[in-house]
């Protein structure tokens, strides 16, 4: 996933947000968080 969105859009959003829920909003954030935990999870086992 592109991390400069001003790179390829000048709005910095992609795609229609007019089809957008709270709902939809609701799963991603609870997918990013869940994901996150999971690398820091990871990142903790790591020997340095």
């Amino acid at each position: 996933m592109p991390r400069n969105f001003d790179e390829i859009t000048e709005s910095g959003s992609l795609g229609d947000p007019t089809i957008a829920t709270k709902e939809k909003g609701e799963k991603l954030v609870e997918s990013v968080v869940e994901e996150i935990s999971k690398f820091i999870e990871d990142l903790k086992k790591v020997k340095t």
